[in-house]
Order: structure tokens, then sequence, then C-alpha cells
């Protein structure tokens, strides 16, 4: 496992707000990363893990990155990982746990365009849109579709009897 700050970016969508991401940006990191056989290992919470704390136009990074390689998979226990709030710092730190028993998956979210026929659809999304917040433009939208969401899922366990399930 190789854990830390590398400075640098995987993928066009690692970067948001500042400049596009470059191929040139990414090439030489991204082969570094292939030769030496390494692989993101997926983590929870923050996608991306250090901000350059503006309060306009904010820039969002994922450049803290958490790695493994084939070996690790086949020889240590499962793990879980994530990259904390920020605090006074510009990263977010990083977090590996062992996990003593498989986690249940939470299912990703399905939205069924039947849903939009319900006669309460409307009123939830605007609830759900209008709710006031503080925090940075992303940090509302991401909030307001958590919100959506979880408005959404009712909706479907009460009118739909859960047809996603």
């Amino acid at each position: 496992m190789v854990i830390g700050d590398f400075n640098a970016v995987l993928n066009a969508d690692d970067r948001i707000g500042g400049k596009e991401v470059t191929w040139a940006e990414v090439v030489d990191f991204h082969n570094c990363v292939m030769e030496c056989g390494l692989m993101n290992l997926p983590s929870q919470r923050n996608m991306y893990t250090w901000s350059d704390k503006h309060a306009e136009h904010r820039i969002f990074l994922k450049i803290d990155w958490i790695f493994i390689n084939d070996e690790w998979l086949s020889t240590m226990p499962e793990c879980a990982s994530r990259f904390l709030t920020e605090g006074i710092n510009d990263h977010c730190p990083a977090k590996v746990t062992l996990v003593e028993e498989r986690q249940k998956i939470r299912r990703t979210f399905q939205f069924c365009n039947i849903w939009a026929k319900h006669f309460q659809f409307m009123r939830i999304v605007k609830e759900g849109w209008e709710i006031n917040l503080e925090g940075c433009k992303m940090f509302k939208v991401v909030k307001r579709l958590k919100l959506l969401k979880k408005g959404l899922r009712a909706l479907n366990a009460q009118a739909f009897n859960n047809i996603l399930t």
C-alpha cells in the first residue's frame, strides 16, 4: 500500500475549477502507476482531497491517493478507505481501516421515470432544491442532491412499493 500526497491528478475529472486537466499533465503519473502495478483503492466520502480554500471560485483536486497492488489484494484482509473532511489543512486526511467482516454494500441510486408522473414528484423536487444551505456552491449542489435522493427513495417506498428491489 502506498498512501500520500502525489501532487498529481490521474484523470480529467480529478479537478473542479481552474484550468482543464490535459493529457500532458497526467501521462507521467499515469505511466508510473501502471509500471509499478498499482491500482487506486476506492474510497468513501470526499472524492476531492485538496482545495485552495478560496471563498469564491474554489478549485478542488484529487491529488492524495491510496494505491494497492495485486499482492495486497490476495494476502491482506479487506480494508476500507476514506478521505475525511478537510480541517485547517488544505488536504483531506486519509483513513484506512481493516474490515473485520464484509460490509453490506449500499445499492447505488437509480432513478425510475415513472416517479416523474406521480403527483408528489414536483413537490419533492422543489422542497429538496429550495432548502437554504450555507457553504460553497459545489457543497450546496451535492447536499441538495442527497436530500432529493432521500425524498425520492421515500416516494418509491410509499407510492411504488419499492419497485427497484
